[in-house]
């Protein structure tokens, strides 16, 4: 028998081919589709990072507020005139080594202020992250405040629900600085 070879068949005086690939609309609707996904999903993993930052912050805290407490009464550490320890020792911590900042993965820059006795958030609640030196936590030897500072958010209220997270408590505004 013969082979015959088959022709494409003709529509219309066109030669019908077969398809191999995608047409350049097809490819860009597909891009346009991930760039509407992208843009409803990024935020959401964004906000998570700053949550477990603050989180993580918390802790910390935590942790500082209870060794001053408890260094306040041992007699081992220099205290202030009114009985809290003047510094924050890394001693105090695992490794001989200040805790790190969760914003900028460094020890902790503490400023030790001697403030009012009522005094108990900074007035300055955030800091620079990309300034290593910048006091990125605050200490009140007067009264045994610590708080850290927190990187800015999108808007002030957002600041201040991050500052409030990261130090366990809940300051009304980012100007207060006491009860």
């Amino acid at each position: 028998m013969e082979s015959v070879e088959r022709m494409p068949r003709s529509i219309g005086g066109t030669t019908r081919r077969s398809r191999r690939g995608f047409t350049l609309m097809e490819l860009m609707m597909v891009v346009v589709i991930l760039g509407i996904l992208a843009a409803l999903l990024v935020p959401q993993f964004v906000d998570s990072s700053t949550t477990s930052q603050a989180s993580t912050m918390g802790s910390t805290v935590r942790y500082v507020r209870q060794m001053l407490q408890f260094h306040r009464n041992s007699g081992e550490y220099q205290v202030s005139t009114s009985g809290w320890p003047a510094q924050i020792s890394q001693q105090w911590f695992r490794g001989d080594s200040l805790p790190l900042h969760p914003w900028t993965g460094d020890a902790v820059v503490i400023e030790i202020v001697d403030g009012a006795s009522t005094e108990i958030y900074p007035a300055q609640k955030i800091f620079d992250a990309s300034d290593s030196m910048a006091a990125n936590c605050w200490y009140n030897r007067t009264n045994g405040s610590f708080c850290a500072r927190v990187g800015a958010a999108g808007t002030n209220a957002q600041t201040l629900e991050l500052f409030n997270a990261a130090n366990l408590c809940s300051a009304g505004s980012m100007t207060q600085t006491t009860q």
